[in-house]
């Protein structure tokens, strides 16, 4: 049980350091010093800096679907949900003060040189952009490429209201969809 509660401390902290201040500027000594524990302790647990941040990832990617999903109690209409997510979005960036996307802000900083943690980004993004295709193909009247058009709004819609520290384009980009669709 120990064991479990040094991991979840030593995640915790390196979760809000890599999202408070970004994975570059989060060092391991960091990590080490706020979290309480010794270095050989943290690379019991994991062995390297790498290696947390994958974790980090997953257990983001892992809570983020848990919460963009229990809309789908409310309904199942295709487009309901495709609008819901935009409700979310905004509901989301708002409670987590506009810190953006972790994944774009993670492979931002990393871009290419760390083909795990790209692979775990394009895993998530993957997930997402899947999601509105397979609800766009349930709606009639709408061009097959309309899951990606919505996809690319969601996106934008979230990486501008970061930059702006508002919601408004995440409103604008809910109203073209639902003219799009009608």
């Amino acid at each position: 049980m120990a064991k479990k509660r040094t991991r979840k401390a030593i995640m915790d902290t390196a979760s809000e350091l890599f999202h408070k201040q970004g994975y570059n500027a989060t060092g391991i000594n960091q990590i080490i010093d706020e979290s309480g524990v010794a270095k050989s302790t943290l690379y019991q647990h994991f062995r390297s800096k790498e290696d947390i941040c994958l974790c980090y990832l997953n257990e983001t990617d892992e809570r983020w679907k848990v919460k963009f999903t229990s809309f789908y109690e409310i309904s199942d209409d295709p487009r309901e949900l495709i609008l819901m997510s935009f409700d979310f979005l905004k509901e989301w960036l708002i409670g987590d003060n506009y810190r953006g996307c972790v994944f774009l802000n993670i492979i931002s900083e990393l871009a290419d040189a760390n083909k795990k943690v790209s692979k775990a980004v394009l895993e998530h993004k993957t997930w997402l952009r899947k999601f509105f295709q397979e609800e766009a193909a349930k709606l009639t009247g709408v061009p097959a490429s309309f899951g990606d058009v919505v996809f690319i709004l969601f996106e934008g819609a979230l990486i501008e209201s970061q930059v702006h520290r508002d919601t408004h384009l995440v409103d604008c980009a809910r109203e073209t969809v639902s003219k799009m669709m009608g």
